[in-house]
């Protein structure tokens, strides 16, 4: 299960963006001053809603593009699973004191309709001991999606990125590398080229600027100064802010701007 762990504790050192401590950061926070109910209830609720957010993103097609991201996904769930086996018992032992302290009254007898205080408890250790069991089954899981091989290789630089959709677009497509300000290694800025698509005897700029992410630009509709430069005014986004995304997924965002004609 450690090694599982392990696999978190690695991705979250590879996250160079930060996302992991955006997401986690002000959760970490609260638990850190944790004292009284509204605490302990926001905790509960904001995991919830965690897990809840998880299943909206991996409705996403393209929210995984190798096996190892499956694997970090799948540890992460095999987290969440275990640290519910233990919330599980230390919410039992947490009512006890409680009830100890006379904060709460167990109940009567349990009736028909109702289990009775004891029996509810049970349950919780009874549901934590079968989940215990089942999560056992998951972490060899884990490890077969991690060993894997990746046939996709994920773009390391925003030229890697340009190059790959340029290969995907083929024909249509051509990769201008600007020699003044080429920036080949960039990862969050444009690296310095133009992509022009040519569709239905118009041409198309692509390009990356880290603050719009990645837009696509009409030639036709440029206002052109006296020195030939064009600009555009609110040039039409594709939708997609990651200048590493997968080019499959950034070439079909373009051309479905392209094919509407904008």
């Amino acid at each position: 299960m450690d090694d599982v762990l392990k696999l978190l504790e690695r991705w979250e050192e590879q996250d160079t963006r930060g996302t992991t401590g955006d997401v986690t950061g002000p959760v970490e926070e609260l638990a850190d001053r944790a004292e009284e109910p509204r605490h302990t209830l926001a905790l509960a609720c904001s995991s919830a809603a965690s897990s809840a957010s998880l299943g909206r993103a991996l409705e996403n097609r393209w929210a995984l593009h190798i096996p190892q991201h499956a694997a970090v996904v799948a540890a992460g769930i095999h987290a969440t699973l275990r640290s519910s086996v233990e919330n599980l018992h230390r919410l039992r032992r947490t009512v006890e004191m409680a009830a100890a302290r006379g904060d709460l009254k167990p109940s009567g007898s349990p009736t028909p309709d109702a289990e009775g205080f004891t029996d509810a408890l049970d349950r919780l250790t009874a549901v934590a001991d079968e989940v215990s069991v089942h999560l056992k089954a998951l972490a060899p899981a884990v490890h077969a999606l991690h060993a894997t091989p990746a046939t996709f290789q994920v773009p390391r630089t925003v030229h890697e990125t340009m190059t790959a959709v340029a290969a995907i677009l083929k024909d249509t497509a051509e990769l201008r590398t600007w020699e003044d300000g080429h920036q080949e290694e960039a990862t969050e800025d444009g690296c310095g080229c133009t992509l022009f698509i040519t569709f239905r005897n118009e041409r198309y700029l692509v390009s990356y600027d880290d603050f719009e992410g990645w837009s696509v630009m009409r030639e036709s509709v440029a206002a052109v100064s006296r020195d030939g430069s064009m600009t555009w005014t609110n040039p039409p986004s594709a939708g997609v802010k990651d200048p590493l995304a997968h080019p499959g997924r950034l070439a079909e965002a373009i051309m479905k701007i392209i094919q509407n004609g904008t």
